[in-house]
């Protein structure tokens, strides 16, 4: 057994000292040595064979490493766009005013919309009441308030505007627009103010109320039966002078002020009594004979004087003789007397009235009235000359006259005790002490011609009856004339044309 083990053990092998041939030893023929250089000889074999088949390894592994450090490279990028998306995304959303904006030296960089909207409401509330004026004067008040001067503010449009800024476009624009702001700052200011025009009527109603018009001295009544008048002293007014209060109110508005006191300008009266004492009395004065009228023909005309004695005409106003009498009746008391009808005598009621328009006639013209409807009579009038009559009649003959003057003017008409119609006008006296007469020149004399003869059996035969004597016609002119204080004529006025036709002879003739 033992020699078996012996047997297959490995033996010693010793290296041959160097120098000598390998083939001259022992070992190189050893079975275990020519196993062991084929072995090696068979793996430097297999090297070379794999070094010769793997030449692509090198370009590959090295386009890996270049792939693998792009991914790094653009890795990384993509996480720094990223980090920066984030950033400016949060600056970008921030739900607050941007920083750099300021609102009238407010810094609202922290503040919401909401939050500066609420905060400007409450300003405005401030500014708002410091735009309620008070008007005083003398113990009175009125307050315009901020309303009713058209107040105006534009604080919201301002700070959604601000809030505006950089909220539009991308977000990268958006971002630059926020930087732009945080470098160069914006200021705004928000603009006040109130409606002129609206100011200014207001101040305008205040001012009306507060003015006071001043009269001058008026007439206050006048006496037919003395003739004298009474006057009533004119009033001290006030006026505001509009401009001026708008000038100030302003003031007070940009100052802050909410107070301001009226100021008034007084206005002394232009006329006083002492003047009218020397301007008003008695204009003129016409008069007719009446002495021969009958007692009816008389109480007609005392009733028409009676109607229109102390009688006030206001400058403008038209005077009527038939309005202001009205029909003549019985039962207002006229009576029938003589009246002309179509150029011949006849009797009437009312008869007689005549000679008081005539007497109005020549008292307004004197007074230099303007005379707006006038008629002559039919035939000549008895008490008063040629073309200086008036005739009326109930309803189509009329007397109107127009007190054109600029002052009231009073008809004081009377019956005296001489039986004459006296009819004055009183009320500003005409201008330097003039005067005025009244005169008619006959411009014609119209001839009645034959008679008309007509035929009546019932008369006995040769008999003649004068049915109306003939009547000569006339046409005159008359007219104004105007003198100064010291009598001499001024001028010649044509105040009026008269025709009075002429009538034939009419008799009756018997057979």
């Amino acid at each position: 057994m033992q020699d078996k083990k012996k047997k297959g053990a490995p033996k010693k092998i010793t290296t041959p000292p160097s120098g000598k041939a390998r083939g001259t030893t022992r070992h190189s023929r050893s079975p275990y040595v020519k196993a062991q250089r084929a072995q090696n000889a068979s793996a430097k074999g297999s090297a070379k064979k794999t070094r010769k088949n793997d030449w692509w390894a090198a370009p590959v592994s090295a386009l890996m490493i270049l792939i693998l450090a792009s991914v790094a490279y653009f890795g990384l990028s993509e996480l720094k766009n990223y980090m920066n998306f984030n950033r400016m995304r949060s600056i970008v959303d921030d739900q607050r005013f941007y920083s750099g904006i300021t609102v009238e030296g407010t810094d609202v960089s922290q503040m919401t919309l909401d939050q500066a909207l609420s905060l400007w409401a409450e300003r405005e509330e401030e500014v708002k009441s410091r735009m309620n004026l008070t008007l005083q004067y003398e113990g009175q008040s009125w307050t315009l308030t901020n309303e009713q001067i058209g107040y105006y503010s534009n604080y919201e449009q301002v700070l959604n505007n601000a809030y505006a800024m950089g909220r539009s476009g991308s977000l990268e624009e958006r971002y630059a627009e926020i930087n732009n702001l945080a470098n160069n700052p914006q200021s705004l200011s928000i603009e006040r103010g109130y409606d002129e025009e609206k100011l200014r009527q207001q101040l305008e109603e205040v001012a009306s109320q507060v003015s006071q018009e001043g009269s001058n001295a008026t007439v206050a009544s006048f006496d037919s039966d003395t003739g004298e008048f009474t006057f009533k002293e004119g009033v001290t007014g006030r006026v505001v002078d509009v401009d001026q209060l708008f000038s100030q109110a302003q003031q007070a508005l940009a100052s802050g002020s909410t107070q301001l006191t009226i100021q008034t300008q007084t206005v002394e009266p232009t006329v006083t009594v002492a003047q009218l004492e020397q301007e008003y009395g008695k204009i003129t004065t016409a008069t007719t004979n009446a002495s021969s009228s009958s007692s009816n023909r008389i109480t007609n005309i005392k009733l028409a004087l009676k109607a229109m004695d102390g009688l006030r005409l206001d400058p403008g106003e038209e005077f009527s003789f038939n309005e202001l009498l009205g029909e003549r009746t019985k039962e207002k008391g006229y009576k029938e007397a003589g009246v002309i009808n179509n150029g011949m005598m006849d009797q009437g009621i009312g008869g007689g009235i005549c000679q008081v328009s005539t007497t109005l006639f020549n008292a307004v013209a004197k007074a230099d009235l303007k005379i707006t409807e006038r008629h002559p009579h039919s035939r000549p009038s008895t008490y008063v000359d040629l073309g200086k009559d008036a005739a009326v009649n109930w309803p189509n003959q009329d007397f109107c006259f127009v007190n054109n003057t600029d002052a009231p003017i009073y008809i004081r008409a009377k019956w005296t005790s001489e039986k004459k119609v006296s009819i004055s006008i009183y009320g500003k006296k005409l201008a330097d002490g003039m005067t005025i007469k009244i005169t008619s020149k006959q411009t014609a004399t119209v001839n009645p011609g034959d008679p008309k003869i007509t035929v009546d059996s019932s008369l006995p035969e040769g008999t003649r009856k004068v049915v109306s004597s003939e009547r000569t016609g006339y046409k005159a002119t008359t007219y104004k004339v105007y003198y100064d204080k010291d009598g001499n004529e001024i001028k010649r006025v044509q105040l009026c044309k008269s025709n009075y036709p002429a009538a034939k002879a009419v008799i009756k003739v018997g057979k």
